[in-house]
């Protein structure tokens, strides 16, 4: 991920791919990453699904750490956007499933 980063010239740097490499790589904090999804969205068609899909990654990175009860938190609202039609959104569903059966 990190390769990819340094990759990129200056004008991809602030596309949802890069922002999320980011995130994922550890340096963009949770709630830039949250913040981003909605404000570098370049049409407001995205901004629901940048929130989905950056609610499911922070969501997964806490469930990674052991923080249950924040990534089931993070993971409803995820489902709370109604992005029904995002991956995103349908592992969540499978994610809330299993964390709760848990």
């Amino acid at each position: 991920m990190v390769v990819y980063l340094k990759s990129l010239d200056d004008t991809r740097t602030n596309e949802w791919s890069a922002i999320t490499a980011r995130f994922l790589s550890g340096s963009l904090a949770e709630s830039n990453f949250l913040t981003l999804a909605t404000t570098a969205a370049k049409r407001p068609s995205a901004v629901t699904n940048q929130i989905c899909e950056s609610l499911f990654y922070c969501a997964m990175k806490r469930k990674l750490a052991g923080d249950m009860p924040g990534a089931l938190e993070l993971l409803q609202k995820c489902l709370n956007t109604r992005d029904d039609n995002s991956m995103a959104y349908m592992n969540a569903e499978v994610e809330m499933r299993a964390l709760k059966a848990q």
